[in-house]
């Protein structure tokens, strides 16, 4: 075998096309008896991506080397706690080859649905786990999405966030867990704002809280509040 090539098999490829590109970059020498051999050994397809391959490497080793599957390269996604959709779906714009827009529409066309998100509603806001993920080429913006809602559902599950607690639905906690999280600036400080929500919504009274009037102007970076907000 001679200099490692990288070898890039596009999605939609047949065997004969990987057998072109192949004896293109000289990993065999003949695409016809590549084609040959693979079919005759059941090998109809194989995974897009970019492989790293010798030259010359010959018709068996190159199969071998194609059934364990391409290089994954990654891109790292930092989703802090707290950011809205919007915060995310720029991020993930960030990443390239990706759009925020086409990320936010998923959240919101049922594109992607969370176990607890209630009939009836389509809307993932505080529905994404807050995580560190990495994001291989494969992935676009829906796959991206896919992966921190089915992470935020399992890590809920695992919680033991259930259907309905003390007359509250799993979406109404949720959501409530997304108000105490915005508010506390310490961690000490959540289970007396969870307590002062509670108390509020048991007594039917206005919940008076910061972050639904900042939320409903739909700027997450003006934090400052006026007597016209309120």
């Amino acid at each position: 075998p001679g200099a490692v090539v990288h070898v890039q098999i596009e999605k939609g490829w047949g065997v004969p096309r990987i057998a072109d590109e192949l004896e293109r970059k000289h990993v065999v020498g003949s695409a016809l008896v590549f084609n040959v051999y693979a079919r005759f050994n059941g090998e109809s397809s194989f995974q897009a991506g970019t492989y790293d391959l010798p030259t010359g490497v010959g018709v068996r080793a190159a199969v071998r080397a194609l059934k364990k599957g391409p290089r994954i390269n990654y891109v790292v996604l930092r989703v802090p706690p707290g950011l809205w959709l919007r915060q995310i779906a720029a991020r993930v714009g960030r990443l390239g080859g990706r759009s925020a827009q086409r990320f936010l529409q998923g959240t919101r066309n049922n594109a992607v649905r969370s176990v607890f998100e209630p009939a009836g509603i389509s809307n993932l806001e505080g529905l994404v786990r807050p995580d560190t993920y990495k994001v291989s080429n494969s992935q676009d913006e829906i796959a991206v999405l896919q992966t921190m809602v089915s992470t935020f559902d399992a890590r809920a599950k695992r919680l033991g966030l259930q259907a309905e607690v003390d007359g509250h639905t799993a979406y109404q906690i949720i959501t409530v867990a997304s108000l105490i999280e915005s508010e506390a600036k310490v961690r000490q400080d959540r289970p007396l704002i969870a307590s002062v929500i509670y108390n509020r919504l048991a007594a039917n009274m206005p919940l008076q809280v910061d972050s639904t009037v900042i939320y409903a102007r739909g700027n997450p970076a003006d934090r400052k509040l006026s007597v016209s907000d309120l």
